[in-house]
């Protein structure tokens, strides 16, 4: 199983959202018989990556329902053998107290597609940490 934490940062309503790689994506993933994942690990972190700023835009949103909202958010997500689109994302954990940003962030990564598919399937652990700060 592989492992991915990103980081979420807002200064207060104002300022720019960070969205930061904090953990790399490990080499390890859950493969059914001896088949590998290619380069899927390697696109799939880049299809993540390339959703960063709607995922800034679901903690923004969120931020102005909540301006202190944060906490951990674990989700695991899986690509079938053979197949180029993420066949699921699932909340493995939450403390965030806001259901809309929980279901914001799995929307935004529900539907990723990379370019080759993997032999085996593919699953990640994906955590990302919001977190409010207040403005310099």
């Amino acid at each position: 199983m592989s492992k991915m934490q990103h980081t979420i940062t807002n200064r207060r309503l104002g300022a720019t959202h960070l969205l930061v790689l904090v953990g790399a994506l490990a080499l390890a993933a859950v493969a059914a018989g001896c088949g590998g994942v290619g380069t899927a690990q390697a696109d799939l972190r880049s299809a993540i990556d390339a959703r960063q700023t709607t995922l800034n835009e679901c903690y923004r949103e969120a931020l102005t329902r909540d301006e202190t909202l944060g906490g951990d958010l674990s989700l695991r997500v899986s690509l079938a053998k053979s197949e180029t689109t993420i066949s699921g994302v699932e909340v493995t954990h939450s403390n965030v107290d806001d259901e809309e940003l929980v279901a914001c962030i799995q929307h935004a990564l529900d539907g990723l597609s990379i370019d080759e598919a993997p032999k085996s399937s593919l699953t990640v652990d994906y955590n990302v940490r919001f977190t409010a700060t207040d403005a310099p």
